[in-house]
């Protein structure tokens, strides 16, 4: 991954303090992690009307039983008290195991919760399992159909399942070839049958998304998701990729219609980003992406032409309009002008909005905040591969029940911890924002887990509802993440729920333009990576280390007690300073993984996320 030490520019960037204590709610168990590691599986339902919350995710083999080849079968964790409590493990789901599931989702409507997830045949992806619960399951126990559908039609990944007009579900993926990924987009389409209180799912609609093959005959799309207006009328398909005819080389978001509740599909549109004034890649605005990052002489290092990353989700909103939360950043800098599908990790990146206030016929961005590192690697190295899990900044988008509000959640890394130009997102925290779509109002983003003595750096591959939960005049966004027991993704985790603390308020939006003025956000100035810390902000560096922790910022008049946590909760290193500012811990001994660094004095306790690599 390419790293390099910039200065950023005078630009500043803003952000609410964070939350210093947070309370989760425990759910379900899987065998491992790997049931929740996609952007586009809806994996968390939330119905405001009833207060209902739900989650689906692979079973637990070592509670359930049936050794490995069992952990494909599918639970869910439900609430009916609008996330207070849960009755997790609600199954098993598909019992018959015709063929083993993986990265499950679950919508709902008037007949109960419908459930979804893609299925390996004979080593690879064919087809889905579905079927439709009840959602009730206070006893633990419940009903549900089981059917195994849509094979030999080329299937993938089913992403966006969720619900349109009454009685009809949608889901949608690429087409795919039993070892490769094709040019079209798949849309299903699940009807309720009263005869057999069943969903029966077929394939609804193809479509080509006519891809640009000019770099090196190879097209290029990421997995495309489906969101529906509240009225189920408008229906849209999005995903991000590169289209003859649009900045090539590039990934662009791409949108498909429907204004008749799916029935018809428009042709695919892609979205210029350049087109956008601060994304542009000319020379005469200077609220630019390539002078976001500048070299020591304050010249760009970018040529600014920007690209979307990898991780998207959408959201549909009260007019049927639609919302597309992603990252952009730089695709080439001033010495690689020509880099293709490429996003250079070390420099600015946005999170943006991407929407439409017209149907389509028009296209603009807004500012969602800035994002500091990129992407992290993360659990033990595999035993074949060598290779960890990889997670981005997991951007998901939901929005109120009647599409007035939509809401952002997303992760990185506190740069305190990983350092400032940091690329690598090693310590992430959970962020959220809102906006509201009538006047564009705006939320400062909020900072969840930072300084948490639990969940501080280690927000893993969190999922959000498409639809959150109100309380009041304050918006509930139902968030589960999953925590790794021993920091290895082949084995049990557990899942925990984050919507009673991942909270904004009515009175949070503000005029957008106001934003950078406003006393309701905390001003982080321009720092130069090799800056040296203030004695009276603690610090620790380098992180990740091999080696040896600097910490700076003690308090001398005090007796500080440094403890090591490692993600087991258990203490594998304490020390006592006093009078001095700065120490070293040797982590040289320790086992390569993601700690919780304790500094306790006088004046209270800091927390900062550790990482020892080797």
């Amino acid at each position: 991954m390419k790293k390099s030490l910039l200065l950023f520019s005078t630009i500043g960037l803003f952000v609410l303090d964070g939350h210093a204590q947070i309370n989760t709610v425990e759910l379900g168990r899987a065998s491992n992690v790997y049931t929740a590691l996609r952007t586009e599986q809806n994996q968390v339902y939330a119905n405001d009307a009833s207060g209902t919350v739900a989650f689906i995710h692979r079973q637990d083999v070592t509670i359930w039983g049936g050794g490995s080849a069992a952990s494909g079968r599918l639970r869910y964790d439900i609430s009916t008290d609008g996330g207070a409590s849960f009755t997790n493990d609600v199954g098993v789901l598909n019992a018959a195991y015709t063929y083993s599931a993986r990265y499950p989702q679950l919508t709902g409507g008037a007949n109960g919760l419908v459930w979804a997830a893609p299925t390996l045949v004979s080593g690879g992806w064919d087809g889905m399992v579905a079927g439709l619960s009840n959602g009730t399951a206070s006893s633990g126990t419940m009903t549900t159909t089981e059917n195994y559908v849509l094979n030999g039609e080329n299937t993938n990944l089913q992403g966006g399942l969720c619900p349109g007009l009454p009685g009809e579900y949608w889901t949608t993926d690429r087409a795919y070839s039993g070892t490769l990924a094709m040019d079209s987009v798949h849309i299903y389409k699940g009807t309720y049958n009263s005869g057999t209180n069943d969903v029966d799912w077929a394939l609804h609609k193809g479509i080509f998304l006519n891809p640009y093959l000019g770099f090196d005959g190879v097209s290029r799309f990421r997995s495309p998701i489906t969101a529906f207006s509240p009225d189920g009328m408008d229906g849209w398909v999005g995903l991000v990729g590169d289209m003859i005819g649009g900045s090539d080389t590039t990934y662009n978001p791409i949108f498909i219609h429907s204004s008749d509740g799916g029935a018809t599909w428009g042709a695919p549109m892609e979205v210029d980003l350049r087109t956008v004034n601060y994304l542009s890649d000319s020379t005469s605005i200077m609220d630019e992406l390539k002078y976001l990052w500048v070299n020591a002489s304050q010249n760009p290092l970018s040529s600014g032409k920007p690209t979307c990353t990898f991780n998207f989700d959408l959201a549909v909103d009260a007019q049927g309009n639609p919302h597309m939360f992603v990252v952009v950043g730089s695709a080439s800098t001033i010495n690689n002008p020509a880099a293709a599908y490429t996003v250079y990790s070390s420099l600015v990146k946005l999170a943006i909005d991407v929407f439409s206030e017209d149907g389509g016929l028009t296209w603009n961005a807004v500012k969602v905040a800035p994002i500091y590192t990129f992407r992290g690697e993360f659990g033990t190295p595999d035993a074949t591969t060598g290779l960890l899990l990889e997670m981005d900044n997991h951007t998901q988008i939901s929005r109120t029940a009647n599409g007035s509000h939509v809401f952002y959640s997303w992760v990185d890394s506190d740069t305190t911890v990983v350092g400032f130009g940091e690329s690598d997102n090693l310590a992430p925290n959970l962020r959220i924002a809102g906006r509201r779509t009538a006047d564009g109002f705006m939320t400062c983003p909020t900072w969840i887990t930072l300084n948490d003595p639990v969940w501080d750096g280690r927000a893993l591959w969190p999922s959000m509802a498409p639809e959150v939960l109100t309380d009041g005049s304050t918006y509930k966004l139902p968030i589960v993440i999953p925590n790794m027991f021993t920091n290895n993704q082949v084995e049990p985790c557990q899942f925990h729920y984050f919507g009673n603390d991942a909270t904004l308020n009515e009175a949070d939006f503000i005029a957008h333009s106001s934003l950078l003025d406003s006393d309701h956000c905390t001003i982080i100035s321009p720092v130069s990576v090799a800056a040296t810390p203030r004695s009276q902000d603690m610090a620790v560096y380098p992180n990740p280390s091999n080696d040896q922790l600097h910490v700076t910022g003690l308090d001398p008049l005090s007796d500080n007690l440094l403890e090591l946590v490692n993600s087991l909760g258990q203490t594998v290193l304490s020390q006592r300073v006093k009078g001095q500012a700065t120490t070293r811990v040797d982590v040289a001994m320790l086992p390569a993984g993601l700690y919780r660094l304790r500094i306790g004095s006088n004046s209270g306790t800091q927390v900062r996320a550790v990482v020892v690599a080797h």
